[in-house]
């Protein structure tokens, strides 16, 4: 069979009319039935080099490649860390973090607490009913205020030191003072320790004003006053003090402030017999009594006593 001969090329001369062109069906995509590669298999064919295109057959059209879906992009693309909302500040308060001990720490600092209470309170009594006096102190001073076993100590202490004055302290009765003859406590002391035997050529009463804050201290200006018109010579300026229990310590830093480096001022605590020292927390005199000096100690260390 000859073969069929080309066409005539188009010319504008030519007579003929020109043939319509030829149309072209459009590529059909091909759909593939294997699976999308996984996560694990896009490491290991990113290593291999990639296939050459083969030559599409004749009559057969290249099918584009399957361009990569938004989920498989989001999945291989890392994560951004996101930052919890902003709490809103309020006008009076605001809200923070704040760190919580465990119970661990809470039974540590309940033991630790314990400890330092159980210590605090076996020694904060007998640190506040200090006993120090002076040897061979020939004056001897007792707070008026002091109960009936206080002065009668006083007597004991003395005929002891064989002192040569014994002088009482002390502000107006605050109550009674109609009844008795004795308008002031140095007055009632005095008295007191005449009844007991103490000769009362040896007993000096100095009185002091009423007043309403540091009596102590007025008690011992008081004191002090009268002592500096008497002819004490250099070596007997030496004084023991005389007082009820827990009231000790702070009665003597007072009168050593008061009389200052030329005197040798001691003191003896006589034991309260209303409570126990050893035990003082279980009584309510006990615990008043040194939450008192306490304070008061705290106050003089702070010049408001």
């Amino acid at each position: 069979m000859p073969a069929p001969s080309d066409p005539a090329p188009f010319s504008p001369d030519s007579s003929k009319d020109p043939q319509p062109p030829i149309a072209v069906a459009a590529p059909v995509p091909v759909q593939s039935n294997a699976a999308p590669p996984s996560d694990g298999n896009l490491a290991a064919s990113a290593d291999q080099p990639a296939p050459a295109d083969k030559p599409a057959s004749a009559g057969q059209l290249a099918t584009p490649s399957p361009s990569p879906s938004p989920s498989d992009a989001t999945s291989r693309r890392p994560l951004k860390k996101t930052n919890p909302p902003a709490t809103p500040h309020g006008f009076w308060f605001r809200r923070r973090a704040v760190p919580v001990p465990t119970w661990r720490l809470t039974i540590c600092a309940l033991l630790t607490l314990a400890a330092l209470a159980l210590i605090v309170g076996k020694n904060v009594h007998p640190w506040l009913a200090v006993s120090s006096p002076v040897p061979d102190a020939k004056f001897i001073a007792v707070e008026g205020w002091a109960p009936d076993y206080v002065l009668s100590a006083t007597v004991n202490l003395a005929e002891e030191s064989q002192a040569t004055r014994v002088f009482t302290t002390g502000i107006p009765l605050e109550r009674g003072s109609f009844l008795m003859s004795y308008k002031t406590y140095a007055d009632v002391a005095a008295n007191v320790l005449a009844k007991l035997g103490l000769d009362p050529q040896r007993i000096c009463p100095v009185p002091c004003a009423d007043i309403k804050s540091e009596r102590t201290r007025a008690m011992a200006t008081a004191l002090k006053a009268v002592l500096d018109h008497e002819p004490v010579p250099d070596t007997g300026r030496r004084l023991n003090l005389v007082t009820l229990g827990t009231h000790a310590r702070r009665s003597h830093a007072i009168f050593k402030d008061v009389f200052g480096p030329d005197w040798q001022i001691g003191v003896i605590s006589i034991p309260s017999v209303t409570y126990d020292a050893d035990e003082w927390w279980k009584a309510s005199e006990g615990a008043k009594n040194v939450m008192n000096e306490l304070s008061g100690l705290m106050l003089l260390s702070l010049g408001k006593n």
